[in-house]
């Protein structure tokens, strides 16, 4: 079965095609015949038949388990977490969203909303792709109030950022979700496409991975992992495409971007990786400053506090 930390791959129309088909499984100069058919007689098919329908679950069960022991370390922080706010009688910004839910549980229109929506006639949310599905729930109410006597509000967000799903933030909001709810013919979508921040070879190069990537990815969550809808990737990446700002372009610097890949072969360790990765970066910086940038120009981006002063002692 090859690395048994690594996802099963689904099988493919060819092997499903092949499983009551033993003969088909080797040549007739194969030194594995008797092993094959013996395994068959075993009622090899009937397992093979089976392993495509469960390749999921043990996908899912073999990520679970690769983390198991954080769910216990897990639990006991919010135990000692629960201990701390019930002693200070402290109510933390997220436990916000369950006193919210309790204290509107079973009413049509609580009294909350119909304070605020008295009192507030327009709405701003920014970051809108961090919003959860219990917070958009709050939120619609109050909105479609605001619709409801032509006044306008304004949503702001990008749901390519959805799919780290900081704060609980759903994919699905931006992506259909709020124009199914709040009505289509109630909403104008603005799509800024014009990058002000970034040099334009940074965004050619951004257009370019953001154009193959989605479907790339797509292929390896229904082959590898068995999702079955992994469609909302290139729904969610469909706009993703951002022109160059007149300023960037006539700023003098075009900007740069370096792929370079490590040969597994020259890696022992973590550790021996970041010692290679390290080793190149003072040939970086002074190829960069051969171009005109200064070092207060430059900088690099580290996963860990450990890495980062090692990287200063380079």
């Amino acid at each position: 079965m090859g690395d048994k930390n690594q996802p099963i791959p689904k099988l493919t129309d060819a092997t499903l095609a092949k499983i009551d088909q033993p003969d088909s499984w080797f040549s007739k100069s194969s030194k594995c015949i008797d092993q094959i058919q013996s395994a068959y007689e075993q009622g090899l098919n009937q397992i093979l038949i089976q392993m495509d329908a469960l390749t999921s679950r043990w996908n899912t069960l073999q990520a679970i388990a690769k983390n198991s022991y954080v769910y216990g370390v897990f639990k006991n922080l919010l135990d000692e977490l629960s201990l701390v706010k019930d002693e200070e009688n402290i109510l933390l910004i997220s436990d916000a969203n369950e006193f919210l839910k309790e204290i509107t549980k079973g009413n049509d229109t609580p009294f909350i909303y119909e304070k605020v929506g008295n009192q507030y006639k327009n709405y701003l949310i920014d970051e809108f792709q961090d919003t959860s599905g219990f917070q958009w729930d709050s939120f619609k109410p109050l909105l479609e109030n605001s619709l409801g006597q032509h006044q306008t509000n304004l949503l702001v967000g990008d749901v390519k950022q959805s799919i780290y799903r900081w704060r609980g933030g759903e994919m699905k909001l931006l992506l259909s979700q709020v124009e199914e709810e709040i009505g289509t013919d109630r909403i104008a979508l603005k799509n800024l496409d014009t990058n002000f921040r970034s040099l334009p070879h940074i965004i050619q190069f951004n257009n370019s991975v953001f154009k193959v990537l989605p479907k790339s990815m797509e292929q390896v969550l229904f082959v590898d992992y068995g999702v079955e809808n992994p469609k909302i990737l290139s729904q969610a990446y469909e706009d993703s495409f951002q022109h160059v700002s007149s300023k960037k372009m006539n700023s003098g610097f075009k900007g740069k971007v370096k792929l370079e890949f490590i040969d597994p072969k020259n890696v022992e360790d973590e550790s021996s990786f970041d010692e290679l990765v390290l080793d190149k970066l003072p040939e970086v910086v002074k190829e960069l400053q051969d171009h005109g940038y200064e070092l207060k120009d430059i900088a690099f981006l580290v996963r860990t506090k450990i890495k980062e002063r090692r990287l200063q002692t380079k």
